[in-house]
C-alpha cells in the first residue's frame, strides 16, 4: 500500500483511497480534530518524543509559568572558516539550565535555511533531517497500526516553491527526502500540495473545468492552474507560489499588538537624560523562538534596571514576567486564536493573562488587513501572474478552489470572488483536501494510471551540506531516538509493565549494563544474570531517574536505567550515546539528585 502524506508547516496529514472513498487517518487523538496532527515536536532532555497537539501540551505543562534559570555554558569547539582563514575558538551559550526540554514548530521552513543545520536540547545535537524523521516515523508508526500494514512507500506534498532560490529549493527537498528515508520509508514520491488539492476535487467532477487552486496554508501560498474532469486530458497549465502565510501574520501582529502593553516607547533614566527603551528589544517579539533570547541573564539584568527608571515600570516589569516565565508560545496562541476569530467576526479579543501580568486588547478586521496590507497586494500581483502564466484569462477558469487555514481570511476570499466572479469561488475541507488528494494520488500509483518520479535511497544524492560552523557536541543517535518512538507507541518494550526499578552495574573500563528489576525482589544475584563484564559498582534506581556517569576524564554523563535498557534493546552500548575519548573510562555512578 501506498499511502499520502501532507507534511505542513502548522499541520499534517494522513489519507488512504480505495477508489471509491478517501479515509483520512486519525494520527492525533489529542487534537479537537484527530484526523489533523499539528506539525509540533518536543523533546525532553530524557530523549522523550511528543508530536501533535500532545507536544504543544506537554510544552506547556513544563513550562508555563516555570521560572527561568540561564547560565553561561561550554558547548564545545567551532571552527571558523573564511577564505585564507581558519581557527578554532571555544564556543560558550545562554542556556536556560532548568529547561526540561524543547519544542520545535514550523520545521518545514527550516529545511530551506542553509545556517541551520540543526539545535541542541539537552547534551546532544540533533540534525534537522533526524528531527524531521522522528515526526514521520511516528505518523508513520500510528499509521500503520491503524491500517494493520507496513508501510514503505509515499507520496508526499511539497509546496510548489520552498523557497524562490531555487538552490534553497533543491536543498528543502533533499532534506526532506532524507529525513523520509531516514524514518523507514524505502521509496518516496513528491507532489505539489495544490495539485494534490486538485486531485481531491477532481473526485467531485463529471465533466472538464479550469481550475485554479489557492492553497493558502501556514507556511506558503501555493497556485495551480489546471484541466480536470478526465484523467486522460488533465493538464498543469502553470504553478506559482510564495512563502508568506499564516505564521507571517501571526508574527506581524504580535509585533504591532503586544509591545505596547510589555513598555514599548517608555522612556527611561534621569529627567534630564531620558531615553527610550531600544526598539531592537521589542523586534524580539516578532518571533516567539527571538523572544527567548531576552531570557539570558544578562539580557533580564538590563531589563531590571530599565524597570527601575522606566515611566511605565509596571510595563517593564511585566516584560520581564513573560520572558521569565515562558508566555512566549502562550501570547502567540492567542493572537492566533483571535486572528482565527476575524474569518468570521469583525472584531476579536486578545487576552493574556500571567502570574504577574494581566494583558486585554482588541484587534478588528480592518486593522489586521492594514498590517498585512504589503502582503495582501503582493499575493494579489501575484495570483494574476500566475493565470496569465496558464494563458487563461481569468473569466475562463471555471472553478477557485480556496484550500488550507489562511485561505478563509476574508481579504482573501474577496480577493478571488473580485477576479474570477462570486459564483465560481468553492470551500473545499480546509485542513484535509491536500491530504486526501495526495492519498488519491498514491492509490492512482498503485494502478498504475498516474505515474510520477520516485526516489529510493539507492539513487539519492546528499543535498548540499548546511552552512555554518560545527559545534564540538555528541550527536544524539537516531537509532536510539527510533527504538524510544516504538516504545512509546507500543510497538515494542525494552521492560514490562511489571519492572518499576532498574540495576544498573558499571565495569572496571567501560562497561556498563543495566537490568531490569522487579519491586518486589529483596536480592537480585549477580551471578545469575550472566553478566557480560565484572562488575565494580551498582545501584538501583527508578527507570526514569537520572543518574550521574563519573569518567576519568572529569566528565559528568547523565542517563536514566531506561535508557540503558533501551540501548542494550537496540543492540547498542553507552558510547552509541555518549562517546568516550580512547582512553577514557568510567569511575562511578550517583544519583543526581
Amino acid at each position: 500500500m501506498i499511502v499520502g502524506m501532507d507534511f505542513g508547516t502548522t499541520n499534517s496529514g494522513m489519507a488512504v483511497y480505495n477508489g471509491r472513498s478517501v479515509t483520512v487517518l486519525p494520527l492525533d487523538p489529542d487534537n479537537a480534530n484527530p484526523r489533523v496532527i499539528r506539525t509540533a515536536l518536543y523533546l525532553t532532555n530524557e530523549q522523550e518524543i511528543f508530536v501533535g497537539r500532545t507536544a504543544v501540551n506537554q510544552y506547556l505543562d513544563h513550562h508555563l509559568g516555570r521560572p527561568v534559570r540561564t547560565k553561561k555554558v561550554w558547548i564545545g569547539e567551532i571552527e571558523i572558516f573564511g577564505g585564507d582563514m581558519y581557527y578554532v575558538t571555544d564556543a560558550y551559550s545562554w542556556v536556560d539550565v532548568s529547561s526540561p526540554g524543547r519544542l520545535l514548530l514550523s520545521v518545514k521552513t527550516r529545511l530551506r535555511d542553509q545556517d541551520h543545520p540543526g539545535t541542541i536540547v539537552g547534551q546532544f545535537f540533533y540534525a534537522l533531517e533526524d528531527l524531521v524523521a522522528l515526526y514521520l516515523q511516528t505518523t508513520k508508526v500510528r499509521a500503520e497500526k491503524l491500517l494493520g500494514q507496513e508501510l514503505k512507500e509515499v507520496v508526499l506534498g511539497r509546496p510548489v516553491r520552498f523557497a524562490a532560490d531555487p538552490e534553497h529549493d533543491r536543498l528543502a527537498q533533499g532534506r526532506l527526502l532524507q529525513a523520509a528515508f531516514r524514518a523507514g520509508y524505502e521509496r518516496v514520491y513528491f507532489q505539489y500540495e495544490p495539485i494534490a488539492a486538485a486531485y481531491s476535487y477532481e473526485t467531485t467532477l463529471d465533466k472538464a473545468q479550469n481550475v485554479l487552486v489557492f492553497d493558502f496554508g501556514g507556511g506558503t501560498l501555493d497556485l495551480t492552474v489546471m484541466r480536470l474532469g478526465d484523467p486522460k486530458t488533465r493538464q498543469v497549465l502553470a504553478t506559482g507560489g510564495i512563502p508568506i502565510a499564516g505564521d507571517v501574520f501571526d508574527e506581524m501582529v504580535v509585533r504591532e499588538k503586544m509591545p505596547r502593553h510589555f513598555g514599548e516607547g517608555s522612556l527611561y533614566g534621569s529627567r534630564r537624560k531620558a531615553l527610550t527603551i531600544p526598539k531592537w528589544i521589542y523586534d524580539n517579539f516578532s518571533n516567539w523562538q527571538t523572544l527567548l533570547e531576552l531570557q539570558t541573564a544578562e539580557n533580564r539584568r538590563m531589563l531590571r534596571e530599565i524597570a527601575q527608571t522606566a515611566q511605565r515600570r509596571h510595563e517593564v516589569e511585566a516584560l520581564l514576567s513573560l520572558v521569565s516565565t515562558n508566555y512566549g508560545l502562550k501570547m502567540y496562541d492567542v493572537v492566533e486564536q483571535a486572528k482565527r476569530q476575524l474569518s468570521e467576526k469583525r472584531g476579536a479579543e486578545i487576552r493574556l493573562d500571567g502570574s504577574d501580568f494581566k494583558v486585554h486588547d482588541f484587534i478588528t478586521r480592518s486593522e489586521f488587513e492594514r498590517i498585512i496590507k504589503r502582503h495582501i497586494d503582493a499575493i494579489e500581483r501575484h495570483l494574476q501572474e500566475t493565470v496569465a502564466a496558464s494563458g487563461l484569462r481569468s473569466e475562463q477558469i471555471d472553478v477557485v478552489i480556496r484550500t488550507g487555514g489562511s485561505s478563509q481570511i476574508p481579504v482573501f476570499d474577496e480577493m478571488l470572488r473580485r477576479n474570477f466572479g462570486e459564483e465560481k469561488v468553492r470551500s473545499v475541507d480546509t485542513f484535509s483536501s491536500v491530504t486526501a488528494g495526495l492519498g488519491v494520488i498514491a492509490h492512482e500509483i498503485e494502478q498504475g494510471t498516474t505515474t510520477l518520479p520516485s526516489h529510493t535511497p539507492a539513487d539519492l544524492v546528499a543535498p548540499p551540506q548546511a552552512k555554518g560552523s560545527r559545534r564540538n557536541v555528541a550527536q544524539a543517535n537516531l537509532d536510539l531516538l527510533k527504538l524510544r518512538v516504538l516504545m512509546q507507541e507500543g510497538v515494542t518494550t525494552a521492560v514490562s509493565a511489571r519492572h518499576e526499578i532498574g540495576l544498573v552495574l558499571v565495569g572496571e573500563e567501560k562497561e556498563i549494563s543495566g537490568r531490569p528489576v522487579v519491586l518486589e525482589e529483596t536480592a537480585v544475584s549477580l551471578t545469575d544474570l550472566n553478566l557480560p563484564h565484572p562488575v565494580a559498582r551498582a545501584i538501583t534506581a527508578d527507570l526514569d531517574e537520572q543518574l550521574l556517569l563519573l569518567t576519568s576524564y572529569y566528565r559528568f554523563l547523565l542517563i536514566t536505567p531506561r535508557q540503558l535498557l533501551e540501548l542494550q534493546t537496540a543492540g547498542l552500548q553507552l558510547r552509541d550515546m555518549h562517546p568516550l575519548e580512547g582512553r577514557e573510562s568510567l569511575c562511578g555512578i550517583v544519583r543526581w539528585n
